[in-house]
């Protein structure tokens, strides 16, 4: 396992596994380390739901057949089991199995006493060697497993562990199938660098997060749930794409939806109202079986604007998405593109609407196509909160440590002084609870980009956005991988312009590396130099070959005086007694 920690803080960065699980489904999966000894297991990571499930032996439907790891309590010297029973039905899929209480560890923390379920039946669910379960990150107060008598969910064990991350919050970066633009990265606490998510111009990455508040239910905070207020259709600008016929943007929504980003859905799932309309715009309907299809080579241009239900004055984020994740080709792209059909990413579905699971109504599922387009924040407080607790933490360090120093040092290591100071100061995740005023709209507070809203408290959930895709680039990227059938080309060369429609590069670089150039160039110079003292050498000599015989006899004694004159001062310099420094004293 990849992974990255914060200097002198808990927070860590873990490189997810992209797994292929057929023809358009990717997953996103992590490592854990369950029981004792530690059972290794790798389980997709799920923004939709809020519980940590892995397959167990006893596990016999067909689903489980495939899987290559299981958690058995059985041979965990820490396991407890419980009574409770754990049932979960997801929009497609169900799976049931035992509760249990067992040491948990993600990275460098461990949870003790954890409350997961050992499934003994998986339905419709992609396992196989590297998916074993699922590790739920929704808001803890969704847990099935917490309503069914078990403890607490899994995201309130991790930010409540000893030595767990001092801020709240799981950072996602996924990766495109195909293209190495961004890497798969999960941050507890910690974000990816601003190289990794390729941001210019410097400064913080948390500068650049816009958070919004979340859209509760009757329960509630269940989802990370925000307002969709837009969605904006654009014309293609490739010669060489096909179908797309728009010649003006195009609004497709006539009221805002309630969004909800899971990165457990491999697709976009939204009502078939929806569906026609963004389809529709491009003059595709639904095929015989329900499915939206679309030419391989067809750019589906599409913007979405998020923002915070309720609420006028919140800011409002334009999300640019790349034609690519919208029209999905087997194998993660460039196989058969340019010819026959492909499947959209957006997808009907029939139950979607206010009979969601928990009573939480949903119209539109963003799952890991639009997600692969930002960088999201999944905020369990009030980042405002967390941004004062690390003040204070960093405060109360600075003065404990001078009045270390002050004393003398003592004879504790610096090193365990800052941990265990650390460990003194690490917040507790706290659990929701509800609120009257939930409803009472909002209005902006801070001067960085957030949406910090009067009615939030210090355990308020929000979720943070960095919008990631260029449509310039993005089309780029299209042409060469869905038009052409290629593979993906540098993200380097792509945004300098230095890819072409065959996906060769070009310019006056010749879409050559930064370093490759700089090489170049100082070889040139070298070579500019050596042939300017060569031509400068052939010139003198020549003009020497062609003198007068008074010409040569000048010159001869010129050279004699220089010679002389040089001499006359080194003989001055040998006899130092003859000078004296500033002050008048004769230098020995």
């Amino acid at each position: 396992m990849n992974m990255a920690r914060a200097d002198g803080g808990n927070a860590y960065l873990i490189e997810m596994s992209a797994l292929q699980n057929g023809d358009y489904d990717m997953s996103y999966m992590v490592p854990l380390q369950i029981g004792t000894p530690p059972q290794s297991v790798y389980v997709q990571v799920d923004t939709g739901s809020s519980d940590l499930w892995i397959a167990s032996p006893s596990c016999s439907t067909s689903a489980c057949g495939a899987s290559g790891h299981t958690y058995d309590p059985s041979s965990s010297s820490s396991a407890q089991t419980t009574d409770a029973d754990f049932s979960i039905t997801y929009l497609q899929g169900q799976v049931s199995g035992d509760i249990v209480n067992d040491v948990v560890r993600l990275g460098p923390t461990s949870v003790t006493a954890q409350s997961l379920a050992a499934a003994s039946n998986v339905t419709n669910e992609p396992l196989d060697d590297k998916f074993n379960g699922v590790l739920g990150l929704a808001l803890p107060a969704n847990s099935l497993i917490k309503a069914d008598g078990g403890g607490d969910a899994i995201t309130a064990g991790l930010f409540g562990a000893d030595g767990a991350p001092g801020d709240p919050f799981v950072g996602l970066l996924m990766e495109r199938p195909g293209s190495d633009r961004y890497p798969s990265l999960m941050g507890l606490g910690m974000h990816p660098s601003a190289d990794q998510l390729r941001l210019s111009g410097g400064g913080a990455v948390e500068d650049a997060v816009t958070y919004l508040g979340l859209s509760a239910d009757e329960a509630g905070e269940l989802l990370f749930k925000v307002q969709l207020a837009g969605i904006e259709a654009h014309p293609s600008t490739l010669d060489t794409a096909s179908e797309n016929t728009l010649d003006k943007d195009v609004s497709l929504l006539g009221a805002p939806l309630r969004a909800v980003f899971d990165s457990g859905v491999p697709l976009i799932l939204t009502t078939s109202t929806i569906a026609n309309a963004v389809y529709g715009s491009i003059g595709v309907g639904p095929g015989s079986d329900g499915i939206y299809y679309l030419p391989c080579s067809t750019p589906l241009n599409l913007t979405f604007t998020l923002a915070e239900s309720g609420s006028n004055d919140s800011p409002r984020i334009d999300v640019p998405i790349h034609p690519s994740d919208l029209v999905l080709q087997a194998g993660g792209g460039g196989q058969g593109a340019g010819t026959g059909s492909c499947t959209g990413a957006i997808q009907a579905v029939a139950d979607l609407d206010s009979s969601s699971a928990n009573g939480a109504g949903v119209d539109i599922v963003l799952g890991t196509p639009f997600m692969r387009n930002v960088y999201s924040v999944f905020a369990y407080e009030n980042p405002d909160a967390w941004h004062g607790k690390r003040r204070r933490r960093e405060e109360g360090s600075a003065r404990a440590l001078s009045d270390w120093r002050r004393e003398g040092g003592g004879d504790a290591r610096l090193s365990d002084w800052r941990r265990d100071k650390h460990d003194d100061h690490v917040p507790r995740l706290r659990r929701r609870r509800r609120r009257a005023d939930r409803d009472v709209p909002s209005s902006p507070r801070s001067s960085r980009k957030s949406a910090r809203s009067s009615r939030a408290t210090s355990d308020t959930p929000f979720l943070g956005i960095v919008p990631l895709t260029d449509p310039t680039w993005a089309a780029r990227e299209f042409e060469v991988v869905n038009v052409r059938g290629l593979s993906y080309p540098d993200p380097d060369a792509v945004d300098a312009g230095d890819v072409d429609a065959s996906g060769a590069t070009t310019g006056s670089s010749g879409g050559l590396a930064l370093g490759v150039k700089i090489f170049l160039g100082i070889l040139g110079f070298f070579i500019l130099c050596g042939l300017l003292f060569a031509a400068r050498f052939f010139y003198i000599r020549r003009k020497a070959q062609n003198a007068t015989p008074e010409e040569k006899a000048a010159a001869e004694a010129k050279q004699t005086e220089t010679t002389a004159s040089w001499r006359s001062s080194a003989e001055l310099v040998k006899d130092k007694s003859q000078f004296q420094d500033i002050n008048g004293v004769k230098l020995d």
